[in-house]
C-alpha cells in the first residue's frame, strides 16, 4: 500500500512539474513571426493604411510599393547611394549595425555592401521588420500599424520615441505616387 502510495505521490510530483513547466514555457516563448507571416502583417497594414488607396491591389505589388515609398524618402530610390558619411547603402540607407543585428537574430550572412542589392536589401528589410514586429507584439499583444513599421526602418526598431517627421514623409510621398 505504502509503495504505490508512492509510485502515486512521485507521479503526481512529475505531472505538477511538467505541468509548470510547460506553462512556464508557453509564457517565455511569445509570439514570433515567420517571413510570411510579416509579409502578411505588412499587407495588412498596407491595406490598413494609406496604401489602402494605392493603385496596386496584389500584396506583392503592394509590398513592393512600401519599399519604393521608403526608398524614395531615402535614396530617390537610388540603390547605389553611399549615404551617411558612408554608414548607410543602397536605396533603404541601411546601416551596418542593423545587418550585424539580422544576422544575429537569424543565423543569416548579409554583409552591408550586399545592401546596394534592392532585392537582397528588400529581403533584409522584411527580416529587420519582422523582428521589429515581434518585439512589437510581445510588448503590446498587436501587430505595430504603419507609422511604428515605418519609424522602425528609420530610427531602429528598438527605439520607443519617434520624431514623426519621417513618417509625416512616407505619408507624403505616398500621395505623390497616386
Amino acid at each position: 500500500m505504502k509503495q504505490n502510495i508512492l509510485i502515486f505521490g512521485l507521479g503526481f510530483c512529475i505531472f505538477l512539474y511538467s505541468f509548470t513547466l510547460n506553462n512556464e514555457r508557453s509564457q517565455n516563448i511569445k509570439h514570433q513571426y515567420t517571413n510570411q507571416l510579416i509579409i502578411d502583417s505588412l499587407v495588412l497594414e498596407i491595406h490598413y493604411q494609406e496604401i489602402e488607396k494605392c493603385k496596386y491591389q496584389e500584396k506583392e505589388q503592394k509590398i513592393l510599393f512600401f519599399w519604393n515609398t521608403i526608398g524614395a524618402i531615402e535614396s530617390a530610390n537610388n540603390n547605389l547611394l553611399i549615404g551617411d558619411n558612408g554608414k548607410a547603402l543602397g536605396s533603404y540607407q541601411i546601416h551596418n549595425i542593423a545587418v550585424l543585428d539580422v544576422n544575429r537574430l537569424y543565423g543569416t550572412a548579409f554583409t552591408h555592401s550586399q545592401m546596394l542589392n534592392d532585392s537582397l536589401a528588400r529581403s533584409f528589410g522584411e527580416l529587420y521588420l519582422n523582428k521589429g514586429c515581434e518585439l512589437y507584439f510581445n510588448k503590446y499583444g498587436k501587430l505595430p500599424d504603419m507609422k511604428v513599421l515605418v519609424n522602425y526602418w528609420n530610427f531602429g526598431i528598438y527605439q520607443t520615441q519617434y520624431n514623426n517627421g519621417y513618417y509625416a514623409k512616407f505619408t507624403k510621398q505616398i500621395k505623390n505616387n497616386q
